[in-house]
């Protein structure tokens, strides 16, 4: 298996979350963006969940953001609830699979890309 500073594939991608995770789908479809704020690898699978991974070594302040999002959807059916939580240590990856909402892919313009956006803010300042 890779390390997080390989690309993994999608077919990686399916193969872990069918033996780790127990993600049963018999036409599971698979799709990356590249959209968001965040560095994470982000999966969106049978367009009902996404698949956020990261590095191994930000595990404590994930979870911590794990939990506080499960605070959060006790309150607002609009926060996706975190169907599980775990680590991928064959890469060296940790990951939050989550609930999906296709308003969520929408709210990021798609002009938005992060050097455009750190661009603006260091200018601004």
């Amino acid at each position: 298996m890779k390390s997080s500073k390989e690309s993994i594939s999608l077919e990686d991608i399916q193969r872990f979350l069918q033996k780790e995770i127990s993600f049963e789908s018999d036409s599971l479809s698979i799709k990356q963006i590249h959209k968001g704020f965040s560095k994470d690898q982000k999966y969106i699978m049978d367009d009902r969940y996404l698949l956020r991974m990261f590095s191994s070594d930000e595990v404590v302040q994930r979870q911590q953001e794990a939990d506080t999002i499960k605070q959060l959807a006790q309150y607002s059916d609009t926060i996706p609830k975190v169907i599980q939580f775990g680590l991928w240590e064959e890469c060296e990856l940790g990951y939050m699979l989550l609930e999906y909402y296709d308003f969520f892919q929408n709210s990021i313009p798609s002009w938005y890309n992060q050097s455009n956006y750190l661009n603006r803010s260091t200018k601004e300042k």
